[in-house]
């Protein structure tokens, strides 16, 4: 795909200004209208919006014909309420989205091989074979409902950092100015830092990488564009998943600070919080926590276990993963469509220890 795009510190101060102005409303609006008249025949996963007095991403959704709202309800009218009104802000054509999610998974399986830029990565950034690509996105969205993606305590993943370390690969921190600086120890490379760094060598880097372990951030797109396995940690926004071929997640542990308790999981995935994403919140009180050190490592060990498994095998799941699953219901939508599920050690959580 060819890209044309403005690069230069004029353009770069431009957009960093009136960035909402310039680039939605007098580049992306045009090109996506006119694009959509010349093609009517094309499938497009995404809305857009047009007007400037209501900002927010309002999808070509119509309750009326939601499928997921004609079969039986099995939870609350509040819950059914956020769930509409969640729909409702989501800016892609979810029957479109989901026909994406099925082709990647039909081609995901075939497992075909990959191009090779480990001499170019070993030269430019000094990278050795076998490695992961970490990803800690420390970014301050100045927003305190979208900083509950934010990684608060990076220096937790110093301990998971040396179990990798330990087990023979190389530790690659891969990002921009949002990534922590750890103290410099063989088998570390912080690639984020390098001179070197762009979008075609984080193409280069994911895709000759043993695995990634991302949280819930942007570059969790390399994860299906180069099929190789994930980690995720310290997920959130569970509603929103791209989906990956072999992938473990551990979200956030979330606390409700009016009832003075952790939320079970399977109470998570009945109460509006669940939608949370971006600046939409749902419920007052509710704070997110982060992985302690030892949750951290716990999901490492357990997810280096899967690594030797053969594709298929990634889909044959624990009792209490068999039971997560058999709770999602339609209306958890992208978490319900993709087939990734938590780690044991998320569900079996210690935090949850007090369920009657």
């Amino acid at each position: 795909v060819e890209l044309i795009v403005f690069n230069n510190p004029f353009s770069r101060a431009i957009f960093f200004l009136f960035r909402r102005e310039l680039v939605q409303y007098f580049t992306l609006n045009p090109i996506y209208a006119h694009a959509c008249c010349q093609w009517p025949q094309a499938l497009y996963i995404f809305d857009m919006t047009f007007s400037r007095t209501k900002p927010e991403n309002i999808a070509s959704y119509i309750s009326c014909f939601d499928p997921v709202l004609k079969t039986d309800w099995p939870f609350s009218a509040t819950f059914r309420r956020t769930y509409i009104q969640i729909r409702e802000q989501y800016d892609y054509r979810r029957p479109v989205y989901q026909d994406m999610i099925s082709l990647f998974y039909k081609t995901a399986s075939k497992q075909l091989p990959k191009p090779s830029f480990l001499q170019e990565l070993r030269q430019l950034f000094d990278i050795e074979s076998p490695y992961v690509v970490m990803n800690l996105n420390c970014k301050d969205y100045r927003n305190n409902q979208r900083n509950n993606r934010r990684i608060n305590h990076p220096e937790r993943y110093n301990g998971l950092i040396d179990l990798l370390i330990s087990k023979g690969y190389s530790v690659v921190l891969q990002g921009r100015n949002e990534q922590p600086h750890f103290t410099h120890r063989k088998g570390l490379v912080n690639y984020f830092s390098s001179p070197h760094v762009s979008p075609a060598a984080d193409f280069k880097v994911y895709s000759n990488a043993a695995f990634a372990i991302l949280p819930k951030t942007g570059p969790e797109v390399f994860g299906t564009i180069c099929n190789i396995p994930v980690l995720g940690l310290n997920y959130t926004e569970l509603s929103t998943i791209v989906p990956k071929s072999r992938c473990r997640f551990y979200p956030k542990h979330l606390w409700d600070t009016r009832k003075n308790e952790f939320i079970h999981w399977k109470e998570l995935l009945q109460r509006p919080c669940f939608y949370d994403v971006g600046t939409l919140s749902f419920e007052p009180g509710i704070e997110y926590v982060e992985m302690s050190e030892e949750e951290l490592i716990d999901a490492g060990e357990e997810f280096l276990g899967l690594l030797s498994q053969p594709y298929e095998q990634w889909n044959m799941h624990s009792h209490l993963q068999e039971e997560f699953k058999k709770s999602l219901h339609p209306a958890h939508i992208d978490l319900y469509d993709v087939t990734e599920v938590p780690c044991n050690a998320y569900l079996a959580s210690r935090k949850y220890s007090n369920e009657n």
